[in-house]
């Protein structure tokens, strides 16, 4: 296949990924019915086999590997391949089963390997089912879906226990792929599958049996775990769940799932021991259960126990709390040594706010309540800054010229162009402002000018009687006035000042 072809023949099939989503999406009722031609279509049969070769995974009951089916043709497979399916003579084979050990433990899980032919029509299968199922899934879950991830997941359990969700219920499905109702699975598919071709290939991919060593079993219930269309079938197995905890159990707790892993986090402890038994409820119905031994009830606090999801383990920890910029971290209420004020004044003047505190506690006196559930609400970065750490502005009363530019300016705002009137009752309350700010120069009397104004201007004191009456001004032991007014009087008054 040249490389070029081969883009268009994926942008074909991404182009009907689109447009069988969409429809799904306008129409949440509807069912498709012609939906095995383009299974077989064979720009949905290449794109299906290179995800299977990028894969590179292991050969199946016909020991046919990857290797060997490049050596004979790619094209000579995929034109057998598409003959069979259009002719509908394609029988899928067994699934070869094999234990691995489980990461971290002890137990080992059964894995079923698909031969490559039935891996390759399995892809083609879920490239067209996919966008259908896609269109209702819920936002809870985030197992084996287009654009999520387990961090997705890690991130909104995180998220909610940001918010005050403390309490966790650690839940584990019994062996859920081997347990799940087929009558069920394939009812939830016919919600948006009808035609009887699909339904049949899926019917015979869960009949094809398993051979383990040398015997062929033919299970009752489950489908294979390891097999390329197994999470989309198990998404939809468990759609039912989001859907019926959503309107019966939505208002106990948030459920988080990844495939079949999942998680509930609530406020209170009788919300979680009311979840956990309408959890246990909501998944007899559907003919499965939880594993008692592995399914518990955790309390996050500072001191308490975690819990274990998607490979990592989860625990409240203890951090201390963000000081000033610049100042160094510390547990302790005595941040500097070379500080020798008794425990008690550093106690007094905040020194116990360097010590550990949870990480919601810490967040809580940074930032308002209200703003911290925005910002998490929005999913952006959390900008830790203290208050302490801004400067103190002093202020001052506003004169009623200012309270009329405040009034004008408010009123202007929808208006980028102001107006003359506001423009010059602007300018006016700045002049007022700076008239107001001469008072700090030697502190004169209310209303009257300063006496060393007169002295420094030359005026002569027997020319003027009222002069002589006039108080002398108050001490200045800091000689702040004089400094302040030496540096506003000009260089010619300067002079004459001095003599």
């Amino acid at each position: 296949m040249p490389s070029g072809a081969n883009n268009t023949e994926q942008d074909k099939a991404r182009e009907l990924q689109v447009k069988l989503y969409l429809a799904a999406k306008r129409s949440p009722g509807r069912r498709f019915h012609a939906l095995w031609d383009r299974i077989h279509r064979r720009d949905v049969l290449e794109r299906a086999w290179l995800k299977v070769r990028e894969n590179r995974g292991a050969a199946g009951v016909d020991r046919t590997t990857i290797t060997q089916i490049e050596q004979r043709g790619v094209e000579a497979f995929l034109d057998e391949l598409e003959a069979e399916l259009r002719e509908q003579r394609y029988r899928p084979l067994p699934v070869r089963r094999v234990e691995i050990p489980k990461p971290g433990r002890s137990e080992r899980r059964p894995l079923g390997i698909p031969a490559i032919k039935d891996r390759v029509v399995q892809a083609a299968a879920k490239i067209v089912l996919e966008p259908l199922f896609e269109a209702d899934f819920a936002d809870c879950s985030f197992g084996f879906r287009p654009k999520r991830s387990a961090h997705q997941a890690l991130d909104a359990i995180k998220r909610e226990v940001l918010r005050g969700r403390r309490w966790v219920i650690d839940a584990d499905i019994r062996g859920f792929f081997d347990a799940l109702d087929r009558e069920i699975l394939m009812q939830l598919v016919s919600e948006r599958v009808s035609d009887r071709r699909v339904l049949k290939l899926l019917r015979a991919w869960l009949r094809a049996g398993v051979l383990e060593r040398q015997t062929l079993l033919h299970p009752e219930t489950g489908t294979p775990q390891g097999g390329v269309i197994s999470p989309l079938l198990a998404n939809v197995y468990l759609h039912a769940l989001d859907r019926a905890w959503q309107r019966r159990a939505g208002r106990l707790g948030v459920l988080v799932r990844y495939a079949d892993d999942l998680v509930v986090v609530c406020y209170e402890q009788w919300q979680a021991e009311a979840a956990l038994a309408e959890l246990r409820a909501l998944l007899a119905d559907l003919g499965l259960e939880l594993a008692e031994a592995k399914t518990r009830l955790v309390h996050l606090d500072e001191n308490g126990e975690g819990f274990d999801f998607l490979g990592f383990h989860h625990r409240m920890v203890v951090v201390p709390c963000p000081l000033p910029l610049g100042a160094r971290h510390t547990s302790s209420a005595r941040s500097d040594p070379r500080d020798h004020r008794p425990a008690t004044a550093v106690a007094a003047a905040g020194g116990d706010r360097g010590r550990p505190q949870p990480l919601p506690t810490r967040l809580g006196r940074l930032l308002p309540l209200r703003q911290l559930d925005e910002m998490l609400r929005q999913d952006r970065p959390l900008q830790l800054r203290s208050r302490r750490t801004l400067p103190r502005r002093e202020t001052q009363a506003p004169t009623p010229i200012e309270r009329r530019a405040g009034a004008a300016r408010a009123a202007t705002r929808s208006d980028p162009a102001p107006t003359r009137r506001n423009r010059r009752l602007e300018s006016r309350a700045l002049q007022a402002r700076a008239r107001h700010q001469v008072k700090d120069v030697g502190e004169p009397c209310e209303g009257k000018p300063h006496a060393r104004f007169e002295a420094a201007a030359g005026g002569n004191r027997a020319s003027r009687p009222h002069a002589a009456r006039r108080q002398a001004p108050p001490a200045d032991p800091t000689g702040r006035a004089q400094s302040l007014l030496w540096r506003a009087f000009p260089a010619w008054r300067r002079a004459r000042f001095d003599s």
